[in-house]
């Protein structure tokens, strides 16, 4: 009989951040989480006041209208179920 050792090394990176984005991130973080964790959950880009309601001002073409507000709407719900993948809710 052969036993197989594996070592699975984790490359690290240090990096610095302000008081303020350390408190933030930490308040984040749910018991247990490691700050890459809570990292990670981050959403990868936030939509701006700007292009939400910029979809709903009338452009005079209503397929246009359509059309960005479903890019919006495609966005945000790729958005959702990436995190409810991440935290396995269903």
């Amino acid at each position: 009989m052969f036993k197989y050792m594996f070592k699975q090394y984790i490359l690290m990176k240090t990096i610095t951040v302000t008081d303020e984005a350390y408190e933030k991130l930490k308040k984040m973080k749910s018991e247990g989480d490691s700050f890459t964790d809570a990292i990670l959950k981050l959403p990868e880009k936030k939509l701006t006041i700007s292009e939400l309601f910029g979809v709903l001002k009338d452009s005079g073409n209503i397929e246009e209208d359509r059309k960005r507000l479903k890019q919006i709407h495609d966005r945000i719900g790729k958005d959702m179920e990436k995190r409810r993948n991440e935290l396995g809710i269903r």
